[in-house]
């Protein structure tokens, strides 16, 4: 991955927390791994986002 590249995640409201501590450990894996990559990664692939691209703050662009 990129060495010193960080992205910050914001959650906002109980929403995710709810959906997130509805799920099997091993789907909360799979969903931290995801994060893991948006935090890291400059370049996110589109597959990870295709399906809620219509979604309103998704993500904000790093400083």
């Amino acid at each position: 991955m990129n060495e010193g590249f960080k992205r910050k995640v914001i959650v906002y409201g109980s929403d995710f927390w709810d959906f997130y501590n509805n799920q099997k450990k091993k789907v909360q894996e799979k969903i931290d791994w995801v994060i893991g990559l948006v935090q890291t990664l400059k370049i996110i692939p589109e597959k990870f986002f295709k399906h809620i691209e219509r979604g309103k703050m998704l993500f904000t662009k790093s400083e």
